[in-house]
């Protein structure tokens, strides 16, 4: 509401023209000490029945703008010369009279907002109490209720506790000093989590620790999982249990004694003294037993079964066999010996057959080229294909190695064997430079 305006200096004047019940603008006859501040009010045919309070928003030329029918009078026609006064009016002594017994929406604090008072118990919301220019004094701990952890913003230096400092989430930059400034729940420290003088911890035990940084301790023990981007545990360190690691995890030193995995143990380097167990042991740079590189076997491959040919009606151009190892990894300081087996089987007797072993896929380079130029048979135009590749992998990559093949006229198919077998594997044989008997 906009505060009207008053003076005492305007004598009674009249309207110069007359006015009908929806006129918004009126002329008088004299503007003499009207105020010179708006709104403020005038009353048209004053002490008639026909009486009309008006407000006065504003000039429009030598006339006013004015808002018709106020203070419970109706808007109606007034004729020239209706007696025009600047009156008080009804609601200018019923408005204070109001705001007297109000308790809300008074003095600018907005719809449905209540007064402050001093004496009787009121509760505050959307207050913000300034620190610096405020005290809160004698409140006991019983007083603070449902208050959230949200509620509590920023650090403290130095916190002081007599008794028991729990909470979801406890952070301080400095000191956390206490009889028993025991943190129970959720806890998270962020650091350095320094403990001076004649302290004993007589257990750390947990469901969950989780850190950011270092857990240290001579014996350190958890009922659940211990996880951090540094979960280090250094000194006389006890795991009792089972000790469950999930990730990528790196394990910088040797791992001695026993160590049994039912999953996969990785690692640079690999070193055990009593047994190493596990589905899957692989080492990125080598694998040793008693000091003996040895070879992990056939890393990947395919054997084709079933009836028929692999494939048929190969001519004279280049075409791929239809024969491959799928998708292996290979590792840098690794040898690998790539097998083959199959038959060449051409429509005649006295062609010409070559076969590559393709590097990356079956148009890529050539690793292995073979000429199948063989005599005249008595049991048929049937060639056995049995072949070895071996290499030093200079560079981890995934590969896919595959055969292409021709004949000089007529086509060929590729069979399996007469032991019904045909495959290409890959076999990881043991370091770089040691050539694999076998």
């Amino acid at each position: 509401m906009v505060a009207r305006n008053y003076t005492n200096l305007h004598s009674q004047t009249t309207l110069s023209s007359s006015i009908s019940s929806g006129a918004t603008t009126i002329t008088l006859t004299s503007n003499a000490g009207l105020p010179v501040a708006y709104p403020f009010s005038l009353a048209i045919d004053y002490g008639q029945s026909n009486v009309e309070v008006v407000t006065v928003t504003g000039p429009a030329g030598g006339s006013f703008t004015v808002t018709r029918g106020e203070d419970g009078t109706s808007a109606q026609s007034h004729n020239a010369g209706a007696v025009v006064v600047h009156p008080c009016t009804a609601r200018d002594l019923a408005e204070p009279q109001a705001h007297i017994y109000a308790s809300s929406n008074v003095h600018g604090i907005g719809s449905s907002a209540s007064v402050v008072g001093t004496d009787t118990t009121q509760t505050l919301t959307n207050k913000t109490v300034s620190g610096s220019a405020n005290t809160l004094t004698n409140i006991g701990d019983s007083s603070i209720t449902s208050l959230a952890a949200s509620k509590i913003t920023g650090t403290f230096t130095s916190v002081t506790a007599s008794g028991t400092v729990q909470g979801g989430t406890v952070t301080s930059t400095g000191a956390l000093n206490g009889a028993s400034a025991a943190v129970s729940g959720n806890a998270t420290v962020g650091g350095t989590l320094g403990v001076t003088g004649a302290t004993t911890m007589a257990a750390v035990g947990a469901t969950s620790v989780t850190a950011s940084g270092t857990v240290q301790g001579a014996t350190v023990t958890a009922t659940g999982a211990v996880n951090g981007a540094s979960a280090a545990i250094s000194g006389n360190a006890t795991v009792g249990g089972t000790l469950g690691v999930t990730g990528a995890t790196t394990l910088t030193g040797g791992v001695n004694g026993a160590v049994a995995a039912t999953g996969a143990v990785s690692g640079t380097n690999i070193t055990g003294t009593g047994t190493v167990q596990g589905a899957t042991v692989n080492g990125t740079s080598d694998v040793k037993v008693n000091s003996v590189s040895v070879s992990r076997g056939i890393i990947g491959g395919k054997s084709y079964t079933g009836t028929g040919n692999i494939v048929a009606g190969v001519g004279t151009s280049d075409t791929a066999l239809s024969m491959d190892s799928g998708a292996v990894n290979i590792k840098n300081g690794r040898r690998y010996r790539i097998s083959i087996c199959a038959n060449i089987v051409t429509s005649t007797n006295n062609v010409s057959a070559s076969i590559r072993l393709r590097d990356g896929t079956t148009t890529g380079g050539t690793l292995l080229k073979l000429f199948v130029t063989p005599p005249t048979l008595q049991n048929g135009p049937t060639y056995p294909l049995q072949r070895v590749y071996e290499f030093d992998c200079g560079a981890d990559a995934t590969k896919t190695y595959g055969l292409t093949g021709n004949i000089s006229s007529g086509v060929m198919n590729v069979d399996k064997d007469s032991n019904g077998q045909a495959f290409v594997t890959v076999e990881d044989v043991g370091p770089s430079g040691v050539v694999a008997a076998g």
